[in-house]
């Protein structure tokens, strides 16, 4: 019976959160926080626009929801901090949609464990269970890194000779984009995204190397902006 509430449980949440973000991710507020992630909200903004003026009608109010929440998180000590982290793990949702995934995550694996070992495994849930998503995010974001790090001698060649070929810096990028392998294709793919969208080569490249922090990945950008 206990196992039977349990899968219960886990379904319902499961549902909720399904249904929670297909109601709101289409609306202006939460796609525009994914535009910030390259820069052309605040580009918007600057220009007297709305980000309703290039997207369409008005939000439905769990989209209103997440994206106050949002901006309470931002606005928060860890806010910028816990940005990076998702962008360096490739996780494509904003920190106050990570912050009410943890929140639900630990209420979940909570109730789990009330049901099944009682008073005590609630509390040693309580105590453990939201270091779990910190856990996760950064060793996410450590591997995903390695991986990056140890493709950037053949990304650095597969440049080099498309340059060679007569290629420019931004085609050479976007070759890497189309035919290296993730994350290289990913992070670069991302570059060219962010300077078609109206940045600099420098100040893409430099959002890059905020995402894959590293001295090799830093001299090739050196290298690339005094071409």
């Amino acid at each position: 019976m206990t196992y039977i509430i349990v899968l219960f449980i886990l379904g319902t949440a499961g549902g909720g959160f399904y249904l929670f973000r297909t109601m709101s991710t289409r609306g202006p507020s939460v796609v525009g926080a994914r535009l910030g992630r390259y820069s052309l909200a605040s580009a918007t903004a600057a220009a007297g626009g709305h980000v309703s003026d290039i997207i369409g009608p008005s939000a439905p109010s769990t989209g209103e929801i997440r994206e106050q929440v949002n901006q309470a998180v931002m606005r928060s000590r860890f806010g910028a901090g816990m940005a990076t982290r998702l962008r360096e793990a490739d996780l494509k949702i904003t920190p106050g949609e990570y912050v009410m995934m943890s929140v639900a995550f630990v209420i979940m694996a909570c109730l789990v464990a009330l049901l099944i070992k009682g008073v005590l495994g609630l509390v040693l849930t309580l105590v453990i269970s939201p270091f779990i998503p910190r856990l996760y995010l950064r060793r996410r974001a450590k591997k995903r890194r390695q991986a990056f790090l140890e493709q950037l001698a053949d990304t650095a060649q597969m440049m080099g000779n498309s340059m060679r070929a007569g290629f420019s810096i931004l085609q050479s990028m976007e070759l890497v984009g189309s035919e290296g392998n993730a994350p290289a294709k990913d992070e670069f793919e991302r570059v060219v995204t962010e300077v078609k969208l109206g940045l600099t080569i420098d100040a893409a490249l430099e959002h890059l190397l905020e995402r894959m922090p590293s001295e090799d990945l830093n001299l090739m950008v050196v290298a690339i902006n005094e071409r």
